[in-house]
């Protein structure tokens, strides 16, 4: 019987940071628990073009419902962001068309949560929601607030929604980062 992964965590954090936020959430979320075990997935990236690539091939990508990807996040000014990775940086644009068609995106990437980079990567990879931080934000805010949601998600069935108040709520004035939650409209066909 197939088990169906339901988090793809993508480390696009340099190996030389002492921190790993995608390793250190992988190896969280898998920790054993009674009854709501959280399927999680892992994968280091370090060059632009092999991000690239693997999100460009929809077969990497089935049977995920959240895609998780840690960098390091850049705004130069009101209208140019991109994503960082040890090597390269990606801006909106560049990742593949409707590559996130149907799935939940988290950016854990500083400000990537803002306008300048979510408006034009939600029009250029289609996904459900976005959630990332506005601001720069600690790795330890990071990962406490991304355990706790994901706990909601994954392990209690929460929508991602209902999850991002909820993690908000009980995070207010512990964290920062300003993690803000775009929700897409659902395409109209027919």
């Amino acid at each position: 019987m197939e088990i169906m992964m339901t988090l793809l965590i993508l480390e696009c954090l340099p190996k030389y940071e002492k921190v790993r936020e995608g390793r250190i959430l992988a190896d969280i979320l898998t920790l054993p628990s009674d009854g709501d075990d959280i399927c999680v997935s892992f994968k280091e990236v370090t060059f632009k073009r092999d991000l690239l690539n693997y999100v460009k091939r929809r077969s990497n990508l089935k049977g995920y419902e959240f895609i998780h990807i840690s960098g390091h996040g850049m705004i130069e000014d009101q209208e140019t962001a991109f994503f960082e990775l040890a090597q390269g940086k990606i801006q909106p644009d560049e990742f593949p068309a409707d590559c996130f068609s149907d799935m939940h995106m988290a950016l854990s990437a500083c400000d990537l949560g803002k306008v300048a980079f979510v408006d034009p990567f939600i029009g250029q990879t289609s996904p459900l929601s976005v959630l990332g931080p506005q601001r720069a934000i600690p790795f330890r805010d990071a990962c406490l607030f991304w355990v706790h949601y994901y706990s909601l998600v994954l392990g209690h069935g929460v929508s991602p929604r209902t999850a991002y108040h909820k993690t908000s709520e009980c995070m207010r004035g512990k964290i920062t980062g300003a993690l803000k939650f775009w929700e897409t409209e659902p395409a109209i066909t027919g």
